[in-house]
Formats: structure tokens, C-alpha cells, sequence
């Protein structure tokens, strides 16, 4: 997902021939998002404070802003963060890209998927899910070295419910 772990992780695994699984989400190899955590750590370090607690009803400094709005996560948010970061604070792309991918060496590395934005499921509507897994799914397979893998994002039990696991049943049969 990083580039870090092309950069520095990918060239040892390979050298010492370890296998690795990367869990991607297609909407940040498209370049089109970052992830709410990373928005949070932005708009908390550049932003104002006042604008903070005007724009996300965030108040409480005493914890993070990824820490109050992980619970609700939505693409409405992640949209409503990406606007509120300024292009100019981010200095390179965090994230690998389509092309990235092509560069890892394709017998010790497969794909997996893990939604497009990284989105807390549980707090999705069943369509708004079947996008999140499916939109994925279906560019993440056109990938040579893809597996039928899905990882929820957060690993909590409670970010996902019975409609994930309805949908994610019915994705594999």
C-alpha cells in the first residue's frame, strides 16, 4: 500500500525469497484519495484549531481527530477531509500507484483486496459496502498476481456487521 514497502521492505523479502501478500485499496492506486487517518494527521498538524472544531465538531484536543472520526467513517467524510487538506501540505505521494505494482517481482508477491478507501463498513449502508468490496474487487482481479482475498479494514469486530459478512459470502460462492 505504501511506497515505503517498495522502496525498503520489497528488495530484502525478495533478496531472502519471503513471499508477501500486499492489502490494497484500489482508491488510493487510483491517486484520487488519501486515508482519513493520514487526512487527520494533516488538517491536526496545519489547521487551526478553531477551524478543526468548526469543521468537525472536534473539541476535545485531548485526543486525535482520527480517534473521534474513525467511528464514523463514511466516503462523505473522506471527501469532506480530502477538501479540507491542502495539496501544498502534502510533500509526495504516500501511496503506490497501478504502474508501482507492476514493478514487485511477480512470483513472491500476490494482491489482495481491501476495500477502495479503507472505510469503516460497518458505518456503510449494505450498498455503499457492496461498492466499497466489489468496485475494488473488480479492478484489483484485472492484476495478474491478484488473490481473492478481502482484509476488513480496522480488524475490529466492530467495523464491520451481518450486511459485510452477507456481502463477502456471497462475493466468494
Amino acid at each position: 500500500r505504501f511506497k515505503s514497502l517498495q522502496q525498503n521492505g520489497a528488495p530484502i523479502l525478495s533478496k531472502i525469497n519471503i513471499p508477501i501478500t500486499m492489502l490494497l485499496n484500489t482508491g488510493f492506486l487510483d491517486q484520487t484519495h488519501l486515508s482519513e487517518s493520514i487526512l487527520c494527521e494533516y488538517i491536526s498538524r496545519f489547521m487551526k484549531k478553531e477551524e478543526i472544531k468548526n469543521n468537525f465538531k472536534h473539541a476535545n484536543f485531548k485526543k486525535p481527530l482520527w480517534s473521534l472520526l474513525k467511528k464514523t467513517s463514511s466516503k462523505n467524510q473522506l471527501d469532506k477531509l480530502q477538501k479540507s487538506v491542502s495539496k501544498s501540505w502534502i510533500k509526495n505521494n504516500l501511496y503506490l500507484s497501478w504502474d508501482d505494482l507492476e514493478k514487485f517481482n511477480n512470483q513472491l508477491v500476490t494482491f489482495g483486496n481491501h476495500t477502495s478507501h479503507h472505510l469503516w463498513l460497518a458505518n456503510l449502508n449494505k450498498t455503499e459496502q457492496e461498492k466499497e468490496i466489489k468496485h475494488s474487487h473488480l479492478k484489483l482481479k484485472k492484476l495478474s498476481q491478484y488473490i481473492k482475498l478481502l482484509a476488513i479494514p480496522f480488524r475490529s469486530d466492530d467495523s464491520y456487521n451481518n450486511e459485510t459478512i452477507s456481502l463477502v459470502k456471497k462475493s466468494v460462492s
